[in-house]
């Protein structure tokens, strides 16, 4: 990225940037700020993963799914929460790879958005993958054993259900990264 920035001569300006009013930019680097101002302002901060309050991501245990990218290792066995895009993909990936991989979903049917006969028909292709899939069922908290294994409450309709895994993928949607940059204010 870097070398296409060069070549079509974009001028780089690293630090925080902060959006002012008047089509303008404030970037602080170095304790320093100096105000840019342009006809146009691209706001391009990224996202992350968006986190539960019961849910919280400690990026080793409990991880997001840019650590699950990264993983040095398959983990033997791993819970996800959430079956939508992310976490149908990394579902049929790390089971793969070897992993016993459980989905957890609070609503009835995985990909709840999209068309119920390609949750039925992904469903029936997980199961005879080895894929559990738990729906109607939420994760109530994770707690750790001695050995720093995590041990995930799953409450369902018929009670509360514990399951021993090595990772925790929350994947429940990302969010953008919009705070403190200034929108608030414009």
């Amino acid at each position: 990225i870097d070398y296409l920035l060069k070549k079509n001569k974009v001028d780089v300006i690293t630090g925080y940037g902060k959006v002012k009013t008047g089509n303008k930019v404030s970037v602080t680097a170095d304790g320093a700020s100096t105000d840019y101002s342009a006809k146009h302002i691209i706001i391009a901060t990224g996202a992350r993963s968006r986190e539960l309050p019961n849910l919280q991501q400690d990026g080793k245990k409990v991880i997001g799914y840019r650590e699950a990218l990264s993983l040095p290792t398959a983990p033997k066995k791993m819970v996800i929460v959430g079956s939508g895009a992310i976490g149908v993909e990394f579902a049929y990936f790390y089971n793969a790879m070897g992993a016993d991989v459980t989905i957890v979903e609070f609503m009835p049917n995985i990909v709840p958005n999209e068309d119920r006969d390609i949750s039925i028909q992904l469903n029936k292709s997980f199961k005879k993958l080895g894929i559990n899939v738990l729906t109607k069922s939420s994760v109530e908290k994770v707690d750790f054993d001695k050995n720093n294994d995590c041990i995930v409450s799953i409450k369902n309709e018929s009670g509360i259900e514990k399951i021993n895994c090595d990772i925790v993928l929350s994947a429940v949607g990302v969010e953008s990264n919009i705070e403190n940059i200034g929108l608030e204010e414009v």
